[in-house]
């Protein structure tokens, strides 16, 4: 042995050399830090951080090995225990042997060691040292990958795949042993007191932290036996109502014997007894085959099961077949208390709420004044909400906090054994709450449905209406203008015929030349008002729109009016104003015509100008004259038998405009209407309250561009009227 152990470290092949192959083995090559203490003790290597450990300082340790594992061996000393990872040449090593590492230290998953290290090795057989330690000390991780011994009593020895898991009690609490060697036979480790020397390690997540402790041993012989376990045949008896309860030197930690008949048995290995008024629950630590009705005699450890007690890591002594026990008989949820914990029974009660989990379903039972939980395994569908049930099942009553010694019973559950434990007493009435809220649903749906709907059709209807409307007083108006027409053409056109006829009678009497200019004039004016009458009539028959615009209409203005009783009527035009609808464009048309015929008619004025522009996106027409000018509070509010100025402003205000009159006595007089346009790219041009119902280029029969009858009847008295003055003078 000692050759070999030579051979691991041969003079000639130099140290460097064999430094340099460790490094290539370990993947990384350590950064030289020079001034830096060379670490000796286990303890320094330990405290190192994550980031002092990658930085590959140097360290030689002297110390035993203490576990030996492929993916590290751990060496410890007086100060501690670390790792290091080691070769297939070094596996050799074994628990006790003393030996110096030499390497370089790396981070492991939870605390730094060595990699890659030169291994000398300086004495074999060693005892590798232990530390007592209580439960706390390993689940705290104070002596984390070093050896340490426990003391306690083994409650189960369970083997799983391919290693061994030994369930230490020490106390009140649970360690777990674990270790890869077979199972010896006809050793009795159940039940007996030992002493268990091992390394005090756990399972590590990523982010460095230990989430479950345990001890790991490499051989039986790392267990003591200090008190074998208590034969069978000589383990206490204790009636279930016993368990748990007061005893003069306290409760035993050892086995007890207990006896009762199966209630109920589950998958998970927990079965529920009753024995006389007692129930309790019991975990076995391997599949035994039992039915409901059993008769058992059971050797376990008592300890608290939620409110009571219960018998844990037990096996089955003896087995007798028997009777299933009937349930108690619970006629509502109200009336669970915490006397029926563990027991049997069965509960009636309606579903209030029913869902499905992985492996069951749980049922919300109701009753008048409580509500539990009924847990069903199986893929049975559950009943249906509103049904009446009865569920037979293990009753589980919950801690509730309380401040005082007396232990409160809490919230109470039901667990079923099997679907089948689950009867319908009663179905639902078709009118489930379900189901209503769906018809709620639906109806609601409908009523919205039929309010969009009648919305629509008050649309529909109000539109329909509005042009029925149209279209009727389209039609009254065509047949009264129609009328009117008539009498035009029956009445005054006849009239004005024989008029004619009297001036050419008296034309060929003999005047002198004021006489013979003035019926030279007088059949002019008569010829004009019979060309307007006539136009009246042919204006009232004709239904089609004038396509004209403001300039051409204020033109054919200001041609009719130019040259009467020796008066200059002018056009002026700025920025040519944009399209305008029929409606608005009459209404201006006859606003500036008022205002003409007003100058001509009263201002004893000798110029008349009208101007017409677009300024800051409203349309600006001033018709002015340079007459003996009015009263403008006065004469503009309106006098008897004169309504020219009330019938402007009434026409300003269907469009959507504003007039203004600007004058005083003998500085003449200023007529200004601006009405505001459209900004660009907004549709009809139509403006005003009505005319913006309209579109551009559109108007009804009685809001075209011809004149009104009414306006230009008027219009013709009044030249009729100057006429037959002119002739009075005759």
């Amino acid at each position: 042995m000692l050759c070999r152990c030579h051979t691991l470290v041969r003079p000639r092949i130099p140290r460097g050399f064999l430094r340099l192959l460790f490094y290539l083995l370990a993947g990384s090559a350590p950064a030289l830090y020079a001034g830096e203490s060379l670490l000796t003790r286990v303890v320094d290597v330990r405290s190192l951080s994550v980031a002092e450990a990658e930085q590959g300082r140097e360290a030689r340790i002297t110390g035993v090995v203490v576990y030996v594992d492929r993916s590290g061996i751990l060496i410890q000393d007086e100060t501690g225990s670390t790792f290091f990872r080691p070769t297939e040449r070094q596996m050799f090593l074994k628990v006790g042997d003393e030996i110096e590492v030499h390497g370089f230290t790396q981070m492991g998953r939870y605390l730094a060691g060595l990699g890659p290290s030169e291994v000398r090795v300086l004495r074999r057989g060693q005892n590798a040292p232990a530390i007592s330690v209580g439960l706390d000390d390993v689940v705290f991780n104070r002596y984390f990958y070093q050896r340490v011994a426990v003391e306690g009593i083994v409650r189960s020895v369970d083997v799983k795949n391919d290693w061994i898991a030994l369930r230490l009690a020490m106390g009140s609490r649970i360690l777990e042993i674990r270790f890869a060697q077979s199972l010896p036979p006809n050793r009795k480790l159940v039940d007996a007191r030992v002493r268990i020397k091992g390394i005090s390690a756990g399972s590590i997540n990523d982010q460095r932290q230990v989430v479950e402790t345990f001890l790991r041993i490499q051989s039986w012989d790392d267990i003591e036996i200090l008190d074998p376990a208590v034969p069978d045949e000589l383990v206490p008896h204790l009636a279930p109502s016993e368990l748990l309860s007061f005893h003069p030197f306290g409760r035993t930690e050892r086995r007890i014997e207990v006896a009762g008949t199966v209630t109920a048995v589950y998958a998970d290995g927990e079965i529920y007894l009753q024995e006389g008024k007692t129930a309790f629950a019991a975990r076995l630590t391997g599949h035994v085959e039992l039915s409901v009705g059993d008769r058992i005699e059971l050797i376990g450890f008592a300890e608290v099961f939620q409110f009571a007690a219960s018998v844990v890591d037990a096996e089955i002594r003896r087995r007798v077949p028997g009777k299933s026990p009937e349930a108690i008989a619970i006629s509502s949820p109200d009336l669970l208390n915490a006397l029926h914990d563990a027991r049997l029974i069965a509960v009636e009660a309606r579903v209030v709420d029913a869902f499905k989990s992985s492996d069951g379903y749980t049922l919300v039972l109701s009753g008048n004044n409580r509500s539990i939980q009924g847990y069903v395994a199986g893929d049975k569908a559950p009943p249906v909400i509103g049904s009446t049930v009865r569920v037979k099942g293990i009753c589980h009553v919950e801690v509730a906090p309380s401040p005082g010694f007396v232990r409160e019973a809490g919230a109470i559950y039901l667990r079923a054994r099997s679907p089948d434990d689950v009867t319908v007493l009663e179905s639902p009435g078709w009118w489930t709450p379900r189901k209503l809220v769906v018809a709620l649903g639906v109806l609601a749906c409908v009523i919205l449905i039929v309010g969009i709907w009648i919305g629509l059709l008050h649309w529909q209807v109000r539109r329909k209406t509005i042009a029925l409307r149209g279209h009727i007083e389209s039609e009254a108006a065509l047949e009264e203008r129609q009328r009117i027409a008539q009498e035009f053409h029956d009445t005054l056109e006849q009239d004005l015929t024989g008029l004619a006829l009297r001036l050419d009678t008296a034309a060929t009497r003999a005047f002198d030349e004021n006489g013979r200019q003035i019926m030279v004039v007088s059949r002019r004016l008569l010829a004009r008002i019979q060309v307007e009458t006539k136009n009246i009539v042919s204006n009232l028959r004709n239904t089609d729109p004038l396509e004209t615009d403001l300039g051409t209409t204020l033109e054919a203005l200001v041609k009719n009016c130019a040259g009467l009783n020796g008066i200059e009527v002018r056009l002026q035009t700025g920025a040519e104003p944009p399209p305008l609808a029929g409606s608005t464009l009459h209404h201006l048309h006859m606003m500036a015509r008022e205002s003409v015929n007003n100058a001509l008619k009263h201002a004893r004025a000798t110029r008349i100008t009208v101007y017409v522009t677009v300024e800051r996106g409203r349309l600006v027409m001033r018709i002015s004259d340079n007459g003996c000018g009015f009263d403008v509070g006065v004469e503009t509010k309106g006098k008897s038998g004169h309504f020219g100025c009330i019938g402007i402003r009434e026409r300003a205000r269907k469009i959507g405009a504003t007039v203004n009159w600007h004058s005083a006595p003998n500085q003449g007089a200023v007529v200004e209407m601006l009405l505001p346009l459209p900004a660009p790219g907004l549709g009809s041009s139509a403006v005003g309250p009505k005319a913006s119902r309209k579109k551009a280029g559109r108007a009804s029969p009685r809001n075209c561009h011809n004149f009104p009858t009414s306006v230009r009847f008027f219009q013709c008295h009044k030249t009729l009227s100057l006429f037959l003055s002119s002739m009075t003078t005759l």
